[in-house]
């Protein structure tokens, strides 16, 4: 379900996601590739896929273990990953994996990107109220220092 093209990943979500009504379209990830690959998400699959390969066999999901009885990661432990990466990139350990969705929302509302597209690349309807309520929060605070130190020094 994963289809790369030059200029990005498309990953294709088959199985229903908690946010998928039967009526909807499901959900689609794009990565689009980056100039800069030290950070750039569709450059860092590539190398996974690639690096997993042999280790992969029949198995059909994009996370794997490493250890010698490879199999697929479950929700749970890719979850503790992501807590693990936010905290170590120095995020409020109140903060969990599924905070990343409350955050890219909106973040992506404050950086310009049209409602209707945030909507509908999270998997809600065309419905405002739910986003409003729940999910477009401002941040705590402006980090964008931060990141900017972050990607331009390196």
């Amino acid at each position: 379900n994963i289809q790369i093209s030059l200029t990005k990943i498309t990953i294709f979500i088959p199985a229903r996601v908690k946010t998928t009504r039967k009526e909807s379209a499901q959900p689609l990830l794009v990565l689009p590739f980056f100039k800069n690959s030290r950070v750039c998400a569709a450059r860092t699959l590539v190398q996974y896929l690639n690096s997993t390969k042999l280790i992969r066999g029949p198995i059909q999901d994009l996370f794997v273990t490493s250890r010698p009885s490879t199999k697929a990661v479950t929700t749970q432990l890719s979850s503790r990953w992501v807590k693990d990466i936010l905290w170590a990139s120095g995020v409020d350990q109140q903060f969990s994996a599924y905070s990343t969705r409350h955050a890219s929302t909106s973040a992506a509302l404050r950086g310009g990107v049209p409602i209707g597209t945030v909507l509908s690349t999270a998997g809600w309807t065309s419905t405002f109220s739910m986003f409003a309520k729940f999910y477009n929060r401002p941040p705590l605070s402006d980090n964008a220092g931060y990141a900017n130190a972050a990607l331009n020094n390196n």
